[in-house]
């Protein structure tokens, strides 16, 4: 039996989270999901559907940029949406600080 495969989406929480996020789309390919539901019930969420290391790289620039968000993974493509505590993963933490850093700059520089 395959292992499914896990999809990852980021909840901005705020506006200035959501034009960081929507700055970087570009560079990182993501793409932006509407009216997704956690669970039967509950409220839509609109999500941006990335990749892990997308969202190591955000939890990087967190405190540095003031963001706001929550993070879900869904198990397959039916799979229902869950709420997540990304645990860091072992071996990406120097390269993921690196990009964070840079993400941090890009804002900054654009700001300013």
């Amino acid at each position: 039996m395959a292992k499914a495969e896990v999809f990852w989406f980021v909840e901005p929480l705020d506006a200035h989270t959501n034009e960081v996020i929507s700055k970087e789309a570009v560079s990182y390919g993501l793409s932006e999901e509407r009216n997704l539901r956690p669970r039967n019930g509950e409220r839509p969420l609109n999500m941006w559907r990335c990749r892990h290391l997308f969202i190591e790289r955000l939890k990087g620039s967190k405190r540095d940029l003031d963001l706001r968000f929550r993070v879900y993974s869904q198990r397959g493509p039916s799979g229902p949406l869950r709420e997540t505590n990304l645990p860091r993963r072992k071996g990406i933490s120097r390269k993921v600080l690196g990009e964070a850093r840079a993400i941090t700059q890009r804002v900054r520089n654009r700001a300013s």
